[in-house]
């Protein structure tokens, strides 16, 4: 009989045989993948990420202390070819082909420094995920690496000065606002109609990145044009920019990690407009003013403005009433890394006061979350979202132009307190006895010119909020039938609920600045609701057959954007205190609305071919389908054509480890507004009459672009890019006048009616300058020259206006650049006068004479009321010449890391060569006596010059003339960060710091010193955010920012 314990003993040996079989069996149908991730010298480099990015999530694995790793595979994938890569932050990857087989392999991977370039792995514009040593098209790309030092407050400001052909311009200071952005050239002649397609975790964004926070970014890719974006179609000629966030793949594995980033600091504006520090009026034995019996200033005789203010009486209304704006931003994220799940989750609130006092500034709060989770070996999801909610108190009239708060400040009389203007000396605020604070009537006595209203009232009364609410949110699935078949889909939306608020308050100060009057009131509210979608499928199959692989990705989308807005006013309020519409006066309620909806559908297909990773080609084809279009037009087609030559691959040349060259070709489309195609009319008094005609043949616009590059590695430590780009964008959209008797009273049409040029050359060099293990140097730099021009009008030459005051400054014409400026030039040289019809047969040199200051004036006015420069007129009787050109000769950028045992040091400089400025805002102050350089007092008595000579001559009645047309170039201290990162001893021996994982403690500074000859405010500086429109018009200045940074891992 067998015992029931022996039984137990058999059973158990049965088990653990059969468990032997079960894992033999299982490691035989594995491939099990082991291996070290090194530095230059030897060291393990712990949390390195090992992954093969084509098998999905969960195939992968995170380095530990040593640097080793382990990844396990699947039987599914067995015999597969697979590109697996090695990533660090501040290491460049590694990539290598491999060959999944059953058992177990070992991969090494040595990694180099190289803090420019945290991955080389591009997901933008190609089939699928590839290696940068693969690319046929050109592809900016700034990762972790280059964003960590200093975050950027928002995704537009990382690309400033990061990557080749972007520019980047802070063109508006006021919190909350976004910087202009260009790829390369123009696409078309609309004032601020360059700006790049976006698109966020797969979500094409319509409504801008004000809403991003910068310390959510991971990387941000950029397409070029044409010859790199004609994947996107219909949309891209302008380029695309691909901004990827955080998702937590990066973590150690099974473990949760948080980071909590703070910064708090000032900002403050660095270069002030120089104002006027004399005056020209008479004054008495004690230095007080000589008045008339009406109580009026006296002007001397001599007209120059060359005596001082009483003593004490002079102000810099700049320094009084800007304040240093704080600025506090807080960051807080959480990752976690186990298995087939990836989690991210972040929160963020940022504010911004500016440097206008009376106002709160700019407010933003963000949350995100993103997801991914692998369903077994085939499949997997992802889902991103982001909320975010921005507040921002300021006030229509602190944007720019004319009325605005920098207009009324700098025109501001510089003798007068702008708090109490009517004070008496001695008066007690407290009791009243200085009269109404802020009031908008100014002293008539004040220094001479012409009342512009007292610009701290607006600031002080009015209520102008804006509310933005954006929700971004994305999902994808994947699934992996096959070992070469992939299958994807997504879904994105972009959602935006914006809601303005103008209210004034019955019964305050008005705002008459010749007596002080009741306010009627008035309450403005305008609501913008958006909603974009994109849902988007593709198939992607892969083959390898010997050497050459290839990938085959089709693809269908479907977008849809829906925009409703709404407005209404009442000038005059019935009840005081009441934001209300119910409060306003019916006979003073205007309203408007509108609304769009937008649909586009495509289908493309991308084909690359791979020989021995030495000879590339990518083919491409898309076709789109949009409600944009015209009716007879609804359909447009895009192709691209790419190769490349890995020429190391094939000739070994010493000291290069890569040399590639390579030549694109494609097309890509812009597409018409919204109202474009249609027949349009304007109604005010109650009467309806026609606009624009419509245009059912109306196109999308399209761009070709030929591009050739030649990448480099050698010595082991400098990366060469070199571009050149032809790009021809055809059928540009421009609003065409008609005859009313032709166009059966219609006034305009918009056409495919213009052509135009641009060409490009960049360059960008990463190096690795000192590699030791305790001690870093490594720059980049790029480059950029660009040339545009308008090769083809279909009407005749037009002068175009940019300014509040419709200064018709620009001109376009078939042959001439973009970006001309055109007016009056004054001349310099007597014999110039000669091209004049008018002066032939006069003897020019007894009639005229060029003065000190370089400019031909009659002879005899010299110093006189009399004297004006002459303008040039040219043999045909014109005077509106070409008088400037804003297109620099190169822009560049020039980024540092230093690192030296726990210490870094990074700073970035960014600038331009070249390019002009018209200086609207100089022109304007020179009508009120305001600007700094109509002082006189240290002139010799022969070369001082009478008021007239520049408020009334150069002033011109606000006609653009060479005058105010200013040199632009600048080199700006961008970014700059000195930080200090605790090393794991310090970490242990102080208590409170012992759950750290990480601390860095920083002092960052932005915008931070900008060397230039300009005299405005700063000479970034373009009217809408177009970079052929560099005109400044008492716009909000960009100010620097000094902050403390401390961040904590754990």
């Amino acid at each position: 009989m067998i015992s029931i314990r022996r039984v137990g003993r058999l059973f158990s040996a049965g088990l653990v045989l059969v468990a032997s079989f079960a894992v033999a069996s299982s490691a035989q149908g594995q491939a099990v993948i082991t291996g070290r991730v090194t530095d230059a010298q030897g060291n393990g480099v712990p949390g390195a990420n090992v992954v093969i990015p084509s098998l999905g999530l969960g195939v992968g694995a995170n380095t530990n202390v040593n640097g080793t790793y382990t990844i396990t595979v699947g039987d599914a994938n067995l015999g597969r070819s697979a590109v697996i890569t090695a990533r660090r932050i501040g290491f460049a990857p590694l990539t290598r082909t491999i060959t999944i087989a059953a058992g177990s392999q070992t991969q090494n991977f040595q990694l180099s420094q190289d803090a420019r370039r945290i991955d080389d792995v591009v997901v933008t514009g190609v089939a699928e995920a590839t290696s940068s040593k693969n690319l046929t098209i050109s592809v900016g790309k700034v990762g972790e690496a280059q964003l960590k030092e200093v975050p950027a407050v928002s995704p537009a400001s990382a690309l400033a000065g990061k990557v080749a052909g972007v520019r980047v311009s802070f063109t508006q200071g006021q919190p909350g606002s976004t910087p202009a952005i260009r790829v390369r050239t123009s696409t078309n002649l609309a004032v601020g109609g360059q700006s790049p397609v976006v698109i966020i975790d797969g979500v094409h964004s319509h409504n801008g990145l004000a809403d991003i926070n910068g310390n959510d970014i991971e990387s941000i890719e950029v397409l070029k044009g044409a010859a790199s974006a004609s994947t996107y179609g219909s949309a891209a000629a302008a380029g695309v920019i691909n901004i990827t966030t955080k998702r937590g793949k990066d973590s150690p594995e099974g473990t949760v990690t948080f980071l909590t980033r703070n910064e708090i600091g000032t900002a403050e504006v660095e270069h002030l407009v120089p104002l006027l520090e004399k005056h020209p009026n008479e004054l008495n034995a004690d230095g007080s003013f000589k008045l008339s019996p009406t109580g009026s200033r006296i002007v001397k005789a001599d007209g120059y403005i060359d005596n001082p203010f009483p003593a004490g009486t002079w102000r810099n209304q700049l320094i009084e009433n800007l304040q240093s704006g704080r600025t506090v931003m807080n960051y807080a994220q959480i990752a976690l890394r186990r298995g087939n799940t990836n989690f991210t989750t972040s929160f963020s609130r940022d504010t911004d006061r500016g440097i206008l006092p009376l106002l709160e500034g700019f407010r933003r709060q963000n949350i995100r979350l993103n997801l991914d989770q692998g369903l077994g070996t085939k499949a997997d999801i992802s889902a991103a979202i982001t909320y975010g909610l921005s507040f921002s108190d300021q006030t229509p009239t602190a944007r720019a132009g004319s009325g605005s708060t920098f207009f009324s400040l700098l025109q501001s009389p510089p003798d007068i307190d702008l708090e109490f203007p009517n004070a008496t000396p001695g008066c007690d605020a407290a009791t009243g006895g200085c009269g109404t604070r802020y009031s908008p009537v100014l002293p008539r006595a004040a220094a001479g010119g012409t009342a512009r209203g007292n610009p701290l009232l607006d600031l002080s009364q009015r209520s102008y909020n804006e509310r933005r609410e954006r929700i971004i949110g994305s999902f994808s699935a994947r699934y992996r039938p096959l070992s070469w078949l992939t299958f994807d889909g997504s879904y994105g939306t972009d959602r935006l609920n914006y809601r303005e608020t103008d209210f004034l308050d019955r019964g305050l100060v008005g705002s008459n600045t010749t007596t002080e009057n009741e306010s009627a009131g008035s309450l403005t509210l305008h609501t913008d609701n958006n909603l974009a979608a994109n849902t988007q499928a593709s198939a992607l199959a892969s083959f390898r057959l010997g050497q050459l692989n290839s990938s085959t990705r089709l693809t269908y989308q479907y977008e849809e954007e829906r925009n409703n807005h709404f407005q209404t006013a009442a000038s005059t309020l019935k009840v005081a205190s009441v934001p209300d519409l119910q409060a306003g006066d019916p006979v003073s309620i205007v309203a408007g609305s509108s609304i769009e909806n937008i649909r586009t559908m495509n289908g493309s297909v991308v084909q690359n071919f791979n020989f021995g990773d030495r000879y590339l080609l990518s083919l491409v084809g898309r076709r789109d389908g949009s409600s944009l279009f015209g009716s007879a037009n609804r359909w447009a087609n895009y192709y691209g054509l790419s190769g490349a030559w890995r020429i190391t691959q094939d000739i070994n040349i010493p000291g290069f480890q890569e040399l590639k060259v390579r030549a694109a070709r494609g097309t890509a489309g812009l597409r018409p507004g919204f109202d474009y195609q249609y027949e349009t009319y304007t109604l005010a008094s109650g009467l309806l009459s026609k606009s624009t005609v419509g245009n059912t043949e109306l196109e999308p616009a399209l761009q070709t672009e030929n591009e050739i590059g030649v990448n480099a590695s050698f010595l082991d430590r400098f990366d060469l890019e070199f571009v050149k780009s032809d790009r021809n964008t055809k059928g540009a959209f421009l609003l065409v006048p008609l005859s009313l008797a032709q166009a059966g009273g219609f006034t305009a049409q918009w056409q495919n009616a213009a052509r135009v040029g641009g060409r490009t050359h960049e360059l960008s060099l990463n190096t690795r300058v000192i590699e030791r293990p305790n001690f870093t140097y490594n720059f980049t730099l790029t480059g950029e020259r660009s040339r545009q021009k308008i090769d083809e009008l279909n009407r005749a030459p037009f002068r175009v206006g940019s300014t509040s005051q419709n200064q018709n400054i620009f001109f376009y014409r078939e042959g001439e650049a973009l970006g001309v400026i055109y007016g009056k030039r004054w001349a310099r040289t007597i014999a110039e006068l000669a091209d004049n019809p008018l002066n032939a047969g006069k003897d020019l040199n007894a009639l005229f004479e060029v003065n000190d200051d370089g400019y031909v004036v009659a002879k005899g006015t010299r110093g006189l009321g009399t004297e004006r420069a002459i303008a040039y007129v040219d043999k045909e009787g014109k005077n509106f010449v070409k008088i400037g050109d804003v297109n620099p000769d190169y822009s560049f950028g020039f980024a540092n890391t230093v690192r030296f045992a726990g210490f870094t040091l990074y700073g970035l400089l960014d600038g331009i060569k070249g390019g002009d400025i018209y200086n609207f805002t100089k022109q304007w102050m020179y009508q009120d006596q305001r600007h700094g350089s109509l002082d006189q007092s240290g002139k010799p008595q022969e070369n001082k010059k009478h008021q007239a000579y520049y408020n009334v001559g150069f002033y011109d009645g606000l006609e653009p003339n060479s005058y105010f047309v200013e040199d632009g170039s600048y080199v700006k201290l961008r970014e700059l960060s000195v930080s200090y990162t605790l090393g794991q001893g310090l970490l242990s021996a102080v208590r409170f710091l012992g759950p750290s994982r990480s601390v860095k403690i920083a002092l960052i500074g932005r915008n931070l010193k900008t060397w230039t000859d300009y005299t405005g405010f700063d000479p970034e500086a373009s009217s809408n955010g177009d970079f052929n429109f560099r005109v400044d018009g008492f716009r909000y200045p960009s100010f620097r920012q000094i902050t403390g940074q401390i961040e904590i891992g754990f």
